[in-house]
């Protein structure tokens, strides 16, 4: 193999790493390849129509060629499935978001107090000031939540990985419950300290 087919073959392979799956699948129906004495040969596809042939089971009787898939879907004058808000969240799915809050809200406050330090400013004395004012517990509060609440979270977590049969469904209800109930003790203490 020369020097140009294998930079031809790199070239090809990293255009084809880019490309769709609808797009790999169109062009590679469109090669030619022999395969035990056969020469299989199929025209490159750019519409609808002829993609029915390349995937059937994408397509029902029902769809039409050519007409957007939201609006065949939109005309059908079908009920529209209700939204997220209607239903009641399980302890546990509320429990997982908090806890990817509680992340989030820790390298946020994280990131600005780092900033605060690179600006010049004196961030223990900011805080100090901040705690004193008329807003510092709240402010303790809003602090030490997220800490205390990832770090129960995470020793659930670690407890979980240690007894695996505590994840039943009534298990991680306690549990969810039991966390927010102990975050929020501490994190009130330390509102008030």
């Amino acid at each position: 193999m020369c020097i140009r087919d294998r930079y031809q073959r790199r070239v090809r392979g990293a255009y084809l790493k880019s490309m769709s799956l609808v797009q790999l699948s169109r062009r590679s129906a469109a090669l030619t390849r022999p395969l035990n004495n056969l020469l299989i040969v199929r025209a490159q596809s750019t519409s609808a129509a002829a993609d029915k042939d390349l995937f059937p089971g994408a397509y029902s009787h029902r769809d039409s060629p050519g007409i957007k898939y939201t609006e065949q879907k939109r005309n059908q004058n079908r009920p529209v499935s209700p939204h997220i808000f209607i239903y009641a969240w399980p302890p546990a799915s509320l429990s997982s978001i908090a806890n990817r809050f509680s992340g989030i809200a820790m390298s946020v406050g994280m990131l600005g107090m780092g900033s605060v330090g690179l600006v010049g400013g004196d961030v223990s004395a900011m805080m100090a000031a901040i705690g004193a004012s008329s807003v510092g517990g709240l402010a303790k509060f809003s602090v030490a939540f997220p800490f205390s609440y990832h770090y129960v979270v995470g020793i659930r977590h670690l407890v979980w990985d240690r007894k695996p049969e505590m994840l039943t469904n009534e298990e991680v209800t306690k549990t969810s419950y039991g966390v927010f109930g102990v975050a929020g003790a501490i994190s009130l203490i330390a509102a008030v300290v």
